[in-house]
């Protein structure tokens, strides 16, 4: 039986497995190597070790290619997830699962106690030194037995508390759903560590195969079951259980294959000191600027019904895809980051920063465009007429998310020069505004005024943290080469009005090829108008020769790229 099991893990997870083989489509994940091979820029003066501008870009392209793959991928099988729920549950029962899962991913992140954030850059500072310290060994098992055990504890409080926070809520239905959810809180904390640990050590693919893909896969195959079966709001809400639980074995047995020659097996307190003493800014940060998220649906969720809780979140399954090309590039930007910071690089760093801002954000804008125009024909066609109410908050939802796609990784920067507490208090200011705001604007307004009062405190966020960088370290992106083509964009966008209000009426096709066609035009307004400079050129030239395996497109722009002003 052991025999078997082992076999059927390996066929899906190694050499020819169909997980990986949707993994290595675009990137060769044989020589992929991402964090630690990036954050190793060396805090001595050996610059025999230190990268090239060109090898950063492409590192950046290759890591966020497998990402952006990995994330739509993951996306589409929670965007199909969430249709069939919405369409399956009743608008009340889908307001108590998003209600319950926003209060899972509190204590999730509490649990994780900002060791995701903090593992990858503290191993990345360990493998910088000169000579190596080895200090990473110990790292794995202490970090995990530490996670463990907030999670068991967390877990243990949440299923004791939840009839009293169903009371609180005033919805009774809730304690049975948080009891049942509380199982699946521990393997949701250790996913995550197992993938901050595999950051750390430069493999992308952990998190591609399974945070990405293989949870939401096997949520989506039991869910069709359950409707198959014709079950009802507690079938769903096992779904969720069982398909974390899955998820997590499969993980592990991964996890230790993998990592066994790189991990001490003994706890070491010292470490763990170490690594707690710099997490825990990283864990208020993660919680308060999360609050500036979660406030919504848990003001909502007291303050309102379970439906308008539902409608408040139907339109966020379309705007989570909205930071996904920004986040894809942060993945690999954070540890190149905490490299170029270590090595005292701050102006090949200004480049990465606009260069990575410029493509996530052109990469970002056709759905925006997308979201704000063609809202209502969207809302309507996906989620039915019962969630018409859901149409003026993608929308300003979609302005509120492109804001921080507009700046930059403005907070990961941050991160890297070690301003852990300008986050905290950047986070802290939001959360404050977007609570004074829900209190204020929900009992008369709703679930719009949650949706204004989310977006009043992220934009809030993302101008302070801009304003800490700017003023510190002089790193911005507003260079000419970033600002040029949204001039184009601001006319595709005014044909994109005009069109829909006059021909697209309610035809799918017609809807589709504005959306294909507009954000075609957006992703060439920077060819369109000569804003590439050659960074831009080596991120396209790393992408054009994993995808055609030639240079010819990016050898023509090498020729004709200008060198960039970043100041």
């Amino acid at each position: 039986m052991k025999q078997k099991f082992t076999r059927w893990f390996y066929i899906l997870t190694h050499e020819n497995g169909w997980l990986r083989s949707i993994a290595e489509t675009t990137a060769d994940l044989n020589n992929f190597s991402i964090v630690t091979s990036a954050t190793g820029m060396l805090k001595n003066k050996d610059m025999d070790n230190v990268q090239s501008p060109e090898e950063v870009y492409q590192k950046i392209a290759k890591g966020g290619l497998l990402f952006i793959i990995g994330s739509f991928s993951a996306l589409l099988i929670q965007f199909i997830f969430g249709i069939v729920m919405i369409r399956f549950l009743s608008t009340e029962d889908f307001g108590l699962i998003s209600l319950s899962l926003t209060i899972i991913q509190v204590l999730a992140m509490i649990s994780v106690l900002g060791m995701d954030t903090a593992v990858p850059r503290y191993i990345g500072k360990t493998q910088g030194s000169a000579p190596p310290s080895g200090k990473h060994r110990d790292t794995t098992f202490t970090v995990i037995t530490l996670v463990l055990a907030s999670s068991v504890i967390l877990s243990i409080f949440l299923s004791a508390s939840a009839p009293f926070v169903a009371s609180l809520f005033r919805k009774p239905a809730l304690s049975w759903i948080l009891s049942v959810f509380a199982l699946m809180l521990t393997p949701l904390a250790l996913i995550q560590i197992f993938t901050a640990l595999f950051r750390g050590w430069g493999d992308a693919k952990a998190k591609t195969i399974f945070q990405d893909m293989m949870q939401h896969l096997i949520r989506l195959l039991l869910l069709m079951i359950a409707v198959y079966l014709h079950y009802d709001l507690q079938g769903v809400v096992w779904i969720y259980v069982a398909a974390v639980w899955c998820t997590f074995l499969l993980y592990l047995v991964y996890t230790y294959r993998k990592l066994i020659g790189k991990i001490g097996f003994g706890f070491c307190a010292d470490t763990a000191k170490k690594m707690i003493r710099f997490a825990l800014p990283l864990l208020g940060a993660g919680i308060v600027t999360n609050l500036t998220t979660w406030v919504g649906t848990l003001t909502l969720g007291f303050i309102t019904s379970s439906e308008t809780v539902g409608i408040f979140n139907a339109p966020l399954r379309l705007t989570n895809i909205i930071p996904i090309p920004l986040m894809a590039l942060i993945f690999i930007y954070l540890p190149e980051a905490t490299r170029m910071v270590a090595g005292h690089h701050t102006e090949r760093l200004k480049q990465l920063y606009v260069s990575t801002t410029k493509w996530a954000f052109f990469l970002t804008l056709p759905f925006i465009l997308f979201f704000i125009i063609d809202a209502e024909f969207i809302v309507q066609r996906l989620f039915g007429e019962k969630y018409y109410a859901s149409i003026n908050i993608l929308q300003v939802m979609s302005i509120g998310l492109s804001f921080h796609t507009f700046l930059g990784p403005n907070g990961m920067t941050l991160v890297a020069f070690g301003h852990s507490r300008s986050i905290f208090i950047s986070a802290a200011i939001a959360s404050i505004i977007s609570i004074l705001f829900c209190y204020w604007l929900i009992p008369p307004y709703g679930a719009i005024g949650a949706t204004f009062s989310v977006v009043i405190g992220k934009v809030t966020s993302n101008i302070f943290l801009s304003m800490v960088l700017y003023q510190n370290y002089r790193i911005h992106p507003f260079a000419g080469h970033y600002i040029k083509p949204l001039l184009p964009v601001s006319l595709i966008a005014l044909c994109m009005i005009a069109f829909v209000r006059l021909f697209a009426g309610d035809h799918l096709m017609v809807h589709c090829m504005v959306f294909l066609v507009s954000g075609g035009l957006v992703l060439l307004s920077p060819f369109i108008t000569g804003a590439l400079t050659h960074h831009d050129v080596a991120i396209l030239s790393s992408l054009e020769k994993r995808i055609t395996g030639q240079n010819r497109l990016s050898d023509r722009l090498a020729a004709k790229a200008p060198a960039a002003d970043y100041s």
